[in-house]
């Protein structure tokens, strides 16, 4: 009876496997390309009882560039900002003060009228307001960086003394202010903004200092230098196009970077937001600097790109002082892209080929081969248990999904499809998969893939040398096998739910619903199936 029971439940998921269905939202420009950029997700209180999550993007429509929202249907894809420039990003934050309609959405906006200021809403066009005139008249105060942190938002802004500072607000005008004036010279800059630890942390370039690690509690006086990397004025970090080269990871509790002292180039380095625990992580090329890039973190660890003086590598590290380790080779060339999915690393070298590397086995295996590309691969995200990307291919950018397997690594077209797509921006939003895109000669316009398709395999072979307890279970299981250590959990619909690789150790399950659910193991094994109370 439970074999076919079971047989059964196997049967019906098959059914579904392959289910997909891609589809253009909306033509917003029916004349040309919206051109949809700066895709987020966000929510924002409506109302005292709602308190919707919407997708905000920038796009241009006939009338041109504009701040629109989108529920995922045509009707519910909105304007709610018109005549803008420019736009660079969303976030959504809580405010202290629940009668200013919190959460609300906060995001930079370029017009003709203010420059580049930061502006709110609450999802309608009445409620689409300049915040504050921080660079009084047509000049810009360029925010950038809103990170929120207790009940308040801050970003870097400059004001009408031109003296770069970090402000401060609750969603209201009287309540955006100055938090952390930055005053020691008018060159002084600030570029970066995080947070670590319930504190502030941020790049930021003084005459007396250079550029250099700060943390802050929100305060004037809460606020340091963490720690002089470089001694003097010396910059600790490199310029980018006139911009600070700061990009940290978060990793156990700390943040990772690139950052040179005045005795070796650019390392990797790591801090906790303390002084005695900003070190660098390890000198890998004491010649010249490894210039370590694409911080991911996969199975534990964080991996990154560093050149040791002959060939650039891919580096494990647990996060301590002098433990990294190139784990594999990868060449002359440094690759465009790393990305952390299913226990493995992704990337593309310099000849177009898509790479996995298996962290656990420390094996490499060659998937697809693209064309070389010199602008780069774009746009790569995990949704419902694939790696969807784009990759250029025959003259064009292509969508693309696989699994890891050399078979299921296919291209994906909607019916009809008359162009390749050049998809870009993936974001994914109530259960869908959303990106600009142009199959139908129609310009570029906001599209969505939504997708039921699991790595479910399509019969499992049956072990009986595998147990689940306790079963039925609340917060934990234990699953016993003989055969491997990591394991892949199923909902009744056939989604991958949860993954993991611990071998006879509890396993939380306290995030999935109540229901029915089958697990199987990376050769195929069906280890059996467990009820979540």
């Amino acid at each position: 009876m439970k074999k076919n029971f079971i047989l059964f439940i196997l049967l019906f998921l098959n059914t579904f496997l392959y289910s997909q269905n891609i589809e253009m939202v909306k033509d917003i420009n029916p004349n040309g390309s919206s051109i949809p950029q700066k895709l987020k997700v966000a929510r924002y209180k409506e109302s005292m009882t709602s308190t919707p999550t919407r997708l905000f993007f920038m796009a241009n429509d006939d009338q041109g560039k504009g701040v629109f929202l989108t529920d995922g249907t045509e009707t519910g894809t909105k304007k709610i900002l018109s005549n803008i420039t420019n736009a660079y990003g969303f976030i959504s934050f809580n405010t202290l003060n629940f009668l200013v309609q919190s959460p609300t959405v906060l995001y930079i906006c370029e017009n003709a009228n203010y420059g580049a200021e930061i502006w709110r809403t609450n999802g309608t066009i009445n409620t689409t307001q300049l915040l504050k005139d921080i660079y009084t008249g047509t000049s810009s105060s360029y925010p950038s960086n809103i990170v929120p942190l207790n009940f308040q938002a801050y970003f870097a802004a400059t004001s009408s003394l031109n003296l770069r500072s970090i402000y401060s607000t609750t969603g209201t005008a009287a309540e955006t202010q100055i938090a952390i004036p930055f005053n020691s010279g008018a060159n002084s800059m600030i570029y970066y903004i995080d947070t670590l630890n319930n504190h502030l942390i941020f790049a930021a370039y003084t005459l007396q200092n250079g550029a250099e690690l700060w943390i802050s509690d929100g305060t004037e006086a809460g606020t340091q230098l963490v720690k002089e990397i470089a001694s003097g004025n010396a910059n600790a970090f490199d310029t980018l196009y006139g911009a600070i080269n700061f990009s940290p990871v978060h990793f156990n509790g700390k943040i990772f970077f690139n950052a040179k002292n005045n005795t070796n180039n650019n390392e990797p380095w790591f801090s906790d937001g303390t002084t005695a625990g900003t070190l660098c992580l390890k000198e890998i090329n004491p010649n010249g600097g490894s210039n370590p890039t694409n911080f991911v973190v996969c199975n534990n660890h964080l991996y990154f790109f560093a050149w040791d003086g002959t060939e650039y590598g891919i580096y494990e590290t647990d996060g301590t002082v002098n433990n990294a380790d190139k784990v594999a080779s990868i060449g002359l060339n440094l690759p465009s892209k790393l990305f952390a999915y299913n226990n493995s690393l992704y990337y593309f070298n310099n000849n177009g080929m898509l790479i996995k590397y298996d962290v656990q086995n420390h094996v490499a295996t060659d998937i697809k081969q693209f064309n070389l590309d010199p602008y780069g691969i774009t746009s790569m995200i995990e949704y419902n248990g694939y790696l969807y990307f784009s990759a250029y291919r025959s003259g064009n950018y292509e969508l693309w999904r696989t699994d890891g397997s050399i078979a299921n690594t296919i291209q994906l077209l909607p019916p009809n499809a008359v162009n390749s797509g050049s998809p870009s921006s993936f974001t994914e939003y109530d259960g869908s998969l959303y990106f600009a895109a142009n199959f139908m000669n129609e310009g570029l316009e906001l599209w969505k893939l939504t997708d039921s398709t699991t790595l479910l395999p399509p019969m499992f072979n049956v072990v009986n040398k595998n147990s689940i307890y306790p079963n039925p279970a609340k917060e934990f299981i234990t699953i016993q096998s003989l055969t491997s250590e990591n394991f892949y959990i199923y909902n009744s619909m056939g989604k991958l739910v949860l993954s993991s690789k611990n071998n006879k150790q509890a396993i939380s399950i306290d995030q999935l619903s109540s229901g029915l659910y089958l697990v199987r193991d990376e050769k195929n094994n069906f280890i059996g199936k467990f009820i979540k109370e």
